[in-house]
């Protein structure tokens, strides 16, 4: 299984590419470690050079450890701030589902929810409404796109972590409407993943955002990570800016990368070097978490890739991954 949004990761600033050699082996395509460095410095300041990308950063593992960690560009066209692929924060965008994916599976591996119960049982802020009689929305759908709500992203995101109002509060003001029956047909749905988040909230009895530090970014070492908002000051002090290009040569700096669906990606941060441990972790699949999100959950038919909890399959060359 392999998420979609991992094939690469753009914020306005700046792009982060998260990716494993196991990918390549037994492929012509492997390249030893020695041979690495070389292959992704050219194909990563083509790309700065070709899409007009202030900075970048990589990471690169493979066999169970990091082999390439490498920041390139600058962080701020301002101050000239090189990017560091250790200290230097992006927004995560919808890579921060996966951490909502893990967070709901730990819950479901543990026996705290059933993925296939109506998660009104378990919600007592947000409730979800009985649109379809019979036909309840569960973990399950939300976490493989399948819950039925309709797509509405117009004016979610925010300029500043300060204006962003609390989710359980922002998931019932700005709930859009249930458009289908759960279960039968995946469409990408931040409200879902934003509700899944809001659920694991609940039944931890933790706000989200310390629920992910303390079960998924500390025990991995991911100290520059956080889904929180406003973002700590190690961590904001150090964040790549964002932005787009204008005019021949120049950029301007761009913002609205906050929200209060924060478990959907608006708001959080991470470094390159700390998604590779998290990708590490991810590709041992030592945790009944790991092996649940990493399953297929929901296949639209025979024909297509299956959706996993966070990820979906990814066909190529006649594999499947």
């Amino acid at each position: 299984m392999r998420t979609k949004p991992m094939r690469a990761l753009a914020t306005m600033a700046a792009t982060i590419t998260i990716s494993t050699t196991a990918l390549l082996a037994g492929t012509a395509h492997a390249a030893a470690p020695a041979d690495l460095e070389s292959l992704v410095d050219a194909a990563v300041t083509g790309h700065l050079r070709d899409d007009r990308i202030p900075g970048a950063a990589v990471t690169v593992v493979h066999g169970g450890r990091t082999v390439l960690a490498k920041g390139y560009g600058v962080a701020d066209v301002r101050t000239g701030t090189p990017v560091d692929a250790e200290r230097t924060g992006f927004f995560l965008g919808s890579l921060a589902k996966l951490f909502t994916a893990q967070s709901a599976a730990q819950l479901v591996a543990e026996g705290e929810i059933d993925a296939r119960a109506d998660v009104n049982d378990r919600l007592r802020e947000v409730v979800v409404p009985d649109t379809h009689p019979g036909r309840p929305v569960t973990l399950d759908h939300l976490l493989t796109h399948t819950a039925g709500f309709d797509s509405d992203l117009v004016g979610r995101n925010r300029a500043a972590a300060e204006d962003v109002e609390p989710l359980a509060e922002s998931l019932t003001t700005r709930r859009p409407p249930r458009v289908r029956p759960p279960g039968e047909t995946a469409a990408y749905d931040n409200y879902a993943y934003a509700l899944a988040g809001q659920l694991v909230a609940e039944v931890s009895g933790q706000d989200f955002p310390d629920y992910v530090d303390a079960r998924v970014l500390r025990p991995l070492g991911m100290t520059r990570s956080t889904v929180a908002q406003p973002h700590p000051e190690r961590i904001a002090r150090n964040l790549a800016r964002g932005y787009r290009p204008d005019g021949a040569s120049g950029w301007i700096e761009d913002e609205g990368q906050y929200g209060a669906w924060s478990p959907a990606g608006p708001g959080a941060v991470s470094t390159a070097g700390d998604m590779g441990r998290w990708l590490v972790d991810q590709l041992a699949a030592g945790s009944a978490a790991n092996r649940l999100m990493q399953r297929v959950h929901y296949r639209q038919d025979a024909r297509l890739p299956g959706v996993g909890y966070g990820y979906e399959e990814w066909r190529s060359g006649g594999r499947t991954g």
